[in-house]
């Protein structure tokens, strides 16, 4: 996991030097309202029934600078939903995207971006905040107020009713939002009760004592689940153990009655790290149903009904421009894909690199198979395109990725570099009539001629030997197809693009 440890230590490390009660993710003055709604719903999911899907709208904030710089990319909010839906499918609950246009409010302000605390953050983030969802704030940097001692990734606050998040947990999507989402459907961290680590001088070590600033420890045999830890008694107790790499706890500490203490390293409210699969327990998700089905969440919108719960994506997505395409920088771009049963919506990439993750990495959402992008390109560039189909629900589906190439801008006359000159007149050229074709060549050279319509289709293609000298012939203008094309010179290892209208 790229960063980890500085994400981790940055949660961790008001835990280590406070000395009250640990909020880590709830703020102090919070917890008394949580833990009283935790307490009513363990007793409302203790005898609970298997309950069909609930499916949970989300609202994801994406913040950026006043400029709109930093924005948190589109791809990493649809495998942010995939991984929660992973997550959480054990419990019956679902995911969804809110709202008409899939992706949530877009938000441009550097107070908002730098620092959600400042004057007129909240107000700004509460205008924009959706009613009937769960609201996510993606924003560059979070300042902790649950500490004052430093930085936290993400955190949740009862007050607002919302999650804020720096946009780097959406590298790690399998963890730090479902923890966080948890704690919005009020679970506790598994070592609730204790903001330090065991250390060797620790009086009474390798024993724990009775209570932690007050709070009852809890036992291994569970006789005090309901009271103490986070008051779920499938969840073995957990004294703020912090492992890397999900290793295996073998510190040696014993609770108050002397057993030894065998935490649950995946479970997704502890604080190992790294692990493969995090999980839930039963009991977790039974208090996050009734939660859910509580006057706490009563303005959720849970009446949706997902449009598929799988999209398959075809291997031949993509049907244009093809990869040998050129296309002229200063022309708008036109790309086509397949119709995919159960996507309501598409991403589109394009990027010069194949990882799309460049500065210049464009990002596009589109509700039809194709999409004419205006934005200028760079000239003489290897292009990638990917799209990703998805609806409100399914954010999993793969993505397939394409490729073609940025010529220079085009002109009727179009120049090799030892000063050979060729063109096509007349343009615009009428259905019925002949297209000339004139070289001006320095030396002999094997032209290659490619047609292409405005989809960047091959619609013909011919090989001509030119000798040195002017030269010319005619093609009919009923080989293009009517409206725009391109005409595609490759000679001598290079390729010129001409626009053709063919009326």
């Amino acid at each position: 996991m790229k960063n980890l440890f500085y994400t981790a230590f940055l949660i961790l490390f008001p835990l280590f030097l406070t000395a009250q009660s640990p909020s880590g993710c709830i703020a102090p003055e919070e917890l008394p309202s949580v833990k009283n709604r935790l307490q009513h719903n363990v007793s409302q999911g203790a005898g609970a029934t298997q309950r069909a899907l609930s499916y949970v709208p989300l609202r994801f904030h994406l913040v950026a600078d006043q400029s709109g710089a930093g924005r948190s990319k589109m791809r990493l909010i649809l495998n942010q939903l995939c991984a929660l839906n992973e997550a959480y499918l054990p419990g019956d609950i679902q995911f969804y995207l809110h709202g008409a246009d899939l992706v949530g409010t877009s938000i441009s302000n550097d107070l908002v971006n730098e620092d959600p605390l400042s004057n007129g953050a909240e107000f700004i983030m509460d205008a924009q905040r959706d009613p009937a969802a769960i609201n996510i704030y993606l924003l560059k940097e979070v300042d902790n107020w649950s500490s004052p001692f430093g930085l936290v990734g993400t955190y949740y606050t009862p007050a607002n009713n919302w999650i804020v998040a720096t946009k780097g947990v959406l590298q790690t999507p399998d963890y730090f939002m479902p923890h966080e989402i948890g704690h919005y459907f009020s679970l506790l961290h598994t070592f609730h009760g204790w903001d330090a680590t065991f250390d060797a001088n620790y009086p009474g070590w390798p024993q724990a004592p009775a209570t932690i600033f007050g709070y009852p420890v809890e036992l291994m045999d569970g006789s005090n689940c309901t009271e103490a830890g986070d008051l779920i008694c499938d969840t073995p107790p957990d004294y703020l153990f912090v492992e890397l790499n999900c290793a295996p706890y073998a510190g040696g500490a014993l609770d108050p009655n002397g057993t030894p203490v065998d935490p649950m390293e995946n479970n997704m409210m502890s604080y190992y790290f790294d692990c493969a699969a995090y999980q839930f327990t039963p009991g977790q998700f039974a208090t996050m149903n009734a939660d859910l089905a509580s006057p706490a969440q009563a303005s959720l919108d849970l009446g949706f009904t997902p449009a598929a719960t799988e999209i398959f994506t075809p291997p031949n997505l993509l049907i244009s421009p093809p990869q040998d395409f050129f296309f002229p920088s200063n022309t708008n771009i036109q790309l086509d894909w397949l119709d995919v049963a159960g996507a309501t919506h598409y991403l589109v990439e394009l990027d010069i690199v194949p990882s799309f993750t460049t500065p210049a990495s464009l990002e596009f959402i589109a509700t039809e198979s194709e999409l004419l992008i205006s934005n200028p390109i760079l000239p003489n560039k290897d292009y990638y395109w990917r799209v990703r189909p998805f609806n409100a629900h399914v954010g999993c589906a793969t993505a397939m990725t394409g490729e073609f190439r940025s010529g220079p801008a085009t002109s009727n006359v179009q120049t090799l570099a030892d000063g050979s000159a060729i063109q096509a007149t007349p343009n615009p050229v009428a259905a019925g009539q002949m297209l000339r074709i004139q070289a001006d060549m320095k030396t002999s050279a094997l032209l290659q001629l490619r047609g292409f319509d405005a989809a960047g289709r091959l619609v013909w293609q011919e090989r001509r030997q030119l000798t040195a000298g002017e030269q010319s012939w005619e093609i009919p203008a009923d080989r293009f197809s009517p409206g725009l094309n391109w005409l595609q010179f490759e000679a001598g290892g290079q390729v010129l693009v001409q626009e053709i209208v063919r009326q």
